[in-house]
């Protein structure tokens, strides 16, 4: 099945992001990936370095995505060396997400459909604030490292590709980089615990 097409049926989507990051509080930098404007889902957005669906003829665990992704994805040995001693997620989120309609955002198929999703998450710690990862896809427009402030600033002009924000929120929140009482918190990351807040937002029935 083409994965764009699951929405339509209600089926549940499954994944797996690894957050790549250095450091700890207010003084942690993250690495991010920023989709080509090519695109012909979310262009310009902002993902993970590494993620991408079940493909359940050859995925097995989480794992083996993040590992099939990597290798896609990213040129860095490093990393390659450090996923083949991983044992398993470091989080799991659940999560209902509304498919916008706007031209260049959902694949065509899926606008306007609502996608519940499981999210596998790794976190890789990167020993080096200056590390460069390589990318080896066309359709990444590049990999840099940006600060907490400037992650959190995206999280709210929603630059992040709707899943990914999700597990972006989720790893900020983890760290304690996003607290209760934190405004992006209350706007987004209820959604976390309460999926269907989304359906509310959009005023679906």
């Amino acid at each position: 099945m083409i994965y764009g097409v699951v929405p339509l049926f209600g089926i549940v989507t499954s994944g797996a992001h690894l957050n790549a990051f250095h450091g700890e509080g207010e003084k942690m930098i993250i690495w991010l990936a920023q989709r080509g404007a090519s695109k012909s889902s979310y262009p310009n957005c902002f993902d993970q370095i590494v993620a991408g669906g079940n493909d359940g003829r050859q995925d097995r665990t989480p794992l083996d995505i993040i590992l099939r992704e990597a290798k896609e994805e990213v040129r860095d040995a490093q990393l390659d060396e450090t996923l083949k001693k991983a044992k398993g997620p470091d989080a799991i989120i659940t999560y209902h997400v509304f498919n916008p309609t706007a031209p260049g955002t959902a694949a065509t198929i899926a606008a306007g459909k609502i996608e519940p999703g499981i999210r596998y998450v790794f976190d890789y710690e990167v020993r080096d604030a200056n590390h460069v990862f390589k990318k080896n896809e066309d359709e990444i427009a590049h990999i840099k490292s940006y600060t907490v402030t400037q992650v959190k600033d995206m999280l709210r002009q929603g630059r992040f590709k709707p899943n990914c924000g999700f597990v972006m929120l989720n790893f900020l929140i983890r760290k304690g980089n996003i607290r209760d009482d934190d405004p992006l918190y209350q706007e987004t990351g209820r959604g976390l615990e309460f999926p269907y807040i989304w359906k509310r937002r959009h005023n679906l029935q």
